[in-house]
C-alpha cells in the first residue's frame, strides 16, 4: 500500500521507460550473464543515437546483453524521473550509467537487485573507482553529460561495488 501511494506521487520517466527498468515483452530475452569489457569497447561501438524515444528493446544487439566495466566515478546527478545519472571514466573513455527508482519499477525481473543498488549507490562518491554491471541501453543523444559517442549506456545498473 505504501508503494503504491509513493508511485503516485512520484513523475517516472517516459522515454522508453519499459526498457530502461526490464518491464518490456523482450526483458526475458536478456542475458543477465555479465560481459566483461572496458569503457572504451563499449564507448567505440557503432553509434544509435537518432531512434524515436518510444523504440522497442533491440535499437541493437546490446540491449539483451549485461556488461560489466570498471571505471572512476565522475558525475553522480539524480535526475528528474527519478534515476540516477552516474557518469564513469577510464582512460579518454566516459559512459553513462543509470540507477533506475524501484517504485517506477513494479514487475521488473530484476526489481530485487534494483533495490539493492540504491543502497549500494550511498557507498558511491566522485572520485572512486567502482565495477558496475548493467544492461546495454541506447539512449537518444540530449546532451547528457559523460554520453558515450555510441549512445550506449548502462540502464539498469544490476551492481555497483567500490574496487
Amino acid at each position: 500500500m505504501i508503494a503504491e501511494l509513493l508511485l503516485a506521487v512520484i513523475t517516472c520517466g517516459s522515454e522508453r521507460r519499459h526498457v530502461k527498468d526490464l518491464t518490456d515483452a523482450a526483458a526475458a530475452n536478456v542475458n543477465l550473464v555479465p560481459i566483461d569489457v572496458v569503457v572504451g569497447a563499449l564507448t567505440n561501438l557503432p553509434p544509435h543515437c537518432s531512434h524515436s524515444n518510444t523504440a522497442p528493446r533491440g535499437v541493437a544487439e546490446q540491449e539483451f546483453k549485461t556488461f560489466r566495466v570498471e571505471g572512476t566515478v565522475t558525475l553522480i546527478r539524480p535526475q528528474a524521473d527519478h534515476d540516477v545519472h552516474i557518469v564513469l571514466r577510464d582512460g579518454e573513455d566516459t559512459m553513462v550509467v543509470e540507477s533506475v527508482n524501484p517504485l517506477c519499477a513494479p514487475g521488473s525481473r530484476v526489481f530485487n537487485r534494483l533495490k539493492s543498488v540504491r543502497k549500494q549507490l550511498q557507498r558511491i562518491r566522485v572520485g572512486k573507482k567502482v565495477s558496475v554491471i548493467g544492461v546495454g541501453f541506447y539512449d537518444r543523444f540530449h546532451n547528457q553529460i559523460g554520453m558515450a559517442p555510441s549512445c550506449l549506456e548502462l540502464h539498469p545498473i544490476l551492481s555497483i561495488q567500490v574496487k
